[in-house]
């Protein structure tokens, strides 16, 4: 779980996209989104490193990441 500023459930039900989603800065900002209730669509250009990231990353949090 990621620390932050921010009240849990602060994003509920808000749709989020996040391009470069699989790694790095966009696979971390997308991790605290989804902890903080938003839905993420991630993206690259890299298909199978966002598949990976967005099942990692809903599983983790149970949340609903979607890689496109």
């Amino acid at each position: 779980m990621v620390n932050g500023m921010f009240k849990a459930d602060a994003l509920k039900g808000k749709n989020i996209i996040i391009t470069g989603g699989g790694t790095g800065l966009g696979k971390v900002m997308t991790q605290y989104f989804l902890t903080l209730g938003a839905h993420c669509l991630i993206t690259s250009r890299k298909e199978d490193v966002i598949q990976k990231t967005a099942k990692e990353l809903s599983e983790e949090t149970k949340g609903r990441c979607i890689a496109i």
